[in-house]
């Protein structure tokens, strides 16, 4: 009777566990978008490199200005975009734009710190 019951659990364990065992793997999870943070730290890296390629660090260490640069807060977006749409509307003026276009001005535009 023992045995009965034990080659019933086996088999029934057998039964339910096979298909998992031949089930196909998890998708791996998509990767996350960087954090806005992680764009700041990645700006004020890129910051730093420049100021140290030109020789303007002096006695500040990356971690005084990492600090700062961190604390300080970005420009709004709609600041940025008034400011170069000031200065394409002075290019344009000076007939200064040549053959660029507004698009292609305020994408880099936006993009400069």
């Amino acid at each position: 009777m023992i045995v009965r019951s034990f080659v019933a659990a086996a088999a029934t364990l057998a039964l339910f566990s096979a298909p998992a065992a031949f089930a196909k793997p998890a998708a791996p999870a998509p990767a996350a978008k960087p954090s806005a943070s992680n764009d700041r730290m990645k700006d004020c890296a890129a910051q730093w490199s420049a100021k140290k390629a030109a020789g303007k660090t002096g006695k500040e260490t990356y971690q005084e200005f990492s600090k700062t640069c961190l604390a300080a807060k970005p420009a709004p977006a709609k600041d940025k975009m008034s400011a170069c749409a000031d200065e394409w509307n002075a290019m344009k003026k000076a007939g200064k734009t040549g053959k660029t276009t507004y698009k292609d001005f305020s994408t880099t535009c936006l993009k400069k710190g």
